[in-house]
């Protein structure tokens, strides 16, 4: 039996003492123990959870097993600007390391890259960070002392467009030691962005980006080709999938409403004079608050969004905002009232680093990435009842618009919504689609 298969069957165990005491302590799941594992003996591995299934964690616990193996260790790590409070004081809270984090503001960059290295253990970098000369000629000096590198949220760092810095990342990942890649995004509709993300982690074993994006086309499980540099879990095949009820609301059209078409056809359906759209969100938050329930409500567009707060303020429902434009500050306080019971539901037009443990999401407003907004509210491993729901409008092509551009194109989406399309809708006879 080779050390592969040997490796693979380590998938059938369901504890690991003496790992966990070489991680001093750490309490895993199975799936993450196992990736851990995988991952020290391969020492590149892509982690693919699902959202909320502690990807972090997970690397954390490898983290902490070198560390406990090699006093030496020293970590790199790439990073969302707006993950960068929370997964720092993970690390911290985890490895009882040393962390010290950067973005790329210039007196950042000039106070902190001057940082002696050894008072350090590891380096916490914003991803925009490899954008400045300084930071690539200060990695580049200190290559040697580097033994680990993390991307977080690696599938953002294959959109660089200076490839210069595309090769330097290449060659951090060939030159370093052990190379984990972590990413949530499901890959439905980029085989291309997937088969580059591989190629950019180890291009030794992905070097043919070709091969990788025709499989991926052809609906081959990657992670059962490459078992020990891919690490992918979602929720139902661990046993901790959550349970969805969806409610779809109709509400009464207006006027303009009716011959509403084109690329801005939901600013027209929720935007500015969506009266009974907005009125029927209030009415459904009023009620989740008298029941005690906290929420998430996906709103897209900027204008929309500006058009709904007064009705929630008249309405005294507790809410804040996070979109594109929310500081780092701003999120982490929104998300630390969010948890303590300071708000009622936060509005959010953003699909990633984002964690709102909730009970239901109100799609005011949809998109295809479905999975990631679920995400936002899916934290931790024990299942729950997550309600989803959805506003339509009569008379209009609202249903339709929705059926064409989420729930025909995602399986997934059909799955989660758990209901035949008609069904879904509550189809009857004044209801076009």
């Amino acid at each position: 039996m080779s050390i592969t298969d040997e490796l693979i069957k380590i998938k059938e165990r369901k504890s690991f003492d003496a790992f966990t005491n070489l991680c001093d302590g750490f309490k895993a799941a199975n799936f993450q123990a196992v990736s851990v594992l995988l991952w020290l003996y391969a020492k590149k591995g892509l982690f693919m959870f699902d959202p909320g299934m502690g990807k972090t964690f997970a690397i954390a616990m490898g983290l902490k097993a070198l560390f406990s193996t090699n006093k030496n260790t020293k970590c790199l790590f790439l990073i969302k600007k707006t993950q960068l409070t929370q997964t720092s004081n993970d690390i911290r809270l985890y490895t009882k390391k040393r962390v010290v984090t950067c973005t790329a503001q210039q007196e950042q960059l000039s106070k902190k890259l001057s940082k002696n290295i050894d008072n350090y253990d590891v380096l916490m970098l914003t991803h925009e960070t490899l954008q400045s000369n300084a930071v690539c000629a200060m990695i580049t000096q200190n290559i040697n002392r580097f033994n680990v590198l993390v991307v977080d949220e690696a599938h953002y760092l294959t959109n660089m467009t200076d490839s210069d810095r595309i090769i330097f990342l290449a060659a951090l990942a060939k030159k370093i030691e052990y190379v984990a890649f972590s990413t949530a995004t499901p890959y439905i509709s980029k085989p291309e962005q997937l088969s580059s993300l591989l190629n950019l982690m180890d291009c030794d074993i992905f070097e043919r980006r070709d091969l990788i994006t025709r499989d991926l086309k052809r609906s081959v499980r990657i992670d059962t080709l490459y078992p020990l540099q891919i690490y992918n879990y979602d929720r139902k095949s661990e046993g901790i999938a959550n349970s969805y009820k969806s409610y779809t609301h109709w509400v009464e059209p207006h006027e303009h409403q009716k011959r509403a078409e084109g690329a801005h056809y939901l600013k027209q359906l929720r935007g500015q004079g969506a009266e009974n759209q907005v009125k029927e969100l209030v009415r459904g938050l009023k009620t989740k608050k008298e029941e005690g329930k906290k929420g998430i409500v996906f709103i897209y567009y900027k204008e929309t969004l500006e058009w709904v707060m007064p009705f929630l303020d008249v309405a005294n429902i507790n809410y804040s905002c996070i979109n594109g434009d929310t500081s780092q500050r701003s999120r982490d306080k929104i998300q630390s009232d969010f948890q303590h019971g300071l708000l009622d539901c936060v509005l959010i037009s953003v699909a990633t680093s984002i964690n709102l443990d909730c009970e239901y999401v109100y799609f005011y407003e949809y998109t295809l990435e479905f999975k990631q907004i679920l995400g936002r509210g899916e934290r931790g491993l024990n299942p729950k009842l997550m309600e989803l729901h959805f506003i339509f409008t009569k008379q209009t092509q609202d249903a339709q618009y929705f059926l064409d551009t989420v729930y025909k194109l995602s399986e997934d989406v059909r799955s989660w919504i758990g209901k035949e399309y008609s069904e879904f809708l509550q189809i009857k006879d004044d209801i076009v689609i």
